[in-house]
């Protein structure tokens, strides 16, 4: 294959698969890999609404049912350390309590607020600290803040792409964020050059 050349059939192995030579695929000219990279960057560009809905898809595959009640359970807490926080205004207004009862009373609510969220944060840091979420996230920025290019650029090639396959009728392009995209390449002219 290195040589450019066709593998020929050396055993029952390779027949048993494959009728004949087993075809080598032509080399990829740098004309061609840059047409099909600013292809992919403008097809990216403007799908970028995609991307973002795919990562959406991400957070929600890796939410779990555990997790989920975790955070309707926090949501709840913090909603009764509100509903609370007005009942002591109230009382303190009403003259029930004075103010030396409601600053501690606050200051507790406070408290709790604070584990509240922090334990909330925490369950949603284990969802987009995610290798999947970042890796499409950074995808996602890197479209949104690039400018509009008309020639091959390595930086941002680099930032998109994690590794590029070759066929004999397609380039295949992984992007960081593990989607694959299928560009045709140009019909072979008889010249491997």
């Amino acid at each position: 294959a290195q040589a450019g050349r066709d593998i020929p059939c050396y055993g029952t192995t390779h027949a048993d698969y494959i009728y004949g030579s087993i075809p080598c695929v032509r080399n990829l000219t740098k004309e061609e890999l840059d047409e099909a990279f600013l292809k992919l960057y403008y097809k990216l560009k403007n799908s970028i609404d995609i991307l973002e809905s795919y990562g959406r898809n991400i957070v929600k595959l890796l939410m779990d049912d555990e997790k989920e009640k975790e955070l309707m359970m926090l949501d709840k807490e913090l909603h009764n350390l509100k509903a609370e926080k007005l009942r002591l205004l109230k009382e303190n207004l009403e003259g029930k309590i004075s103010d030396i009862e409601k600053i501690s009373n606050l200051n507790e609510i406070q408290m709790y607020k604070s584990l509240y969220e922090l334990e909330k944060k925490k369950v949603l840091n284990q969802v987009y600290e995610s290798a999947e979420y970042r890796n499409n996230q950074r995808l996602v920025d890197v479209l949104r803040h690039s400018a509009s290019i008309d020639t091959f650029d390595e930086v941002i090639f680099h930032e998109i792409v994690q590794k590029v396959m070759i066929g004999q009728n397609h380039i295949y392009f992984q992007l960081h964020n593990d989607l694959m995209i299928k560009s045709e390449r140009k019909k072979y002219d008889g010249n491997y050059s």
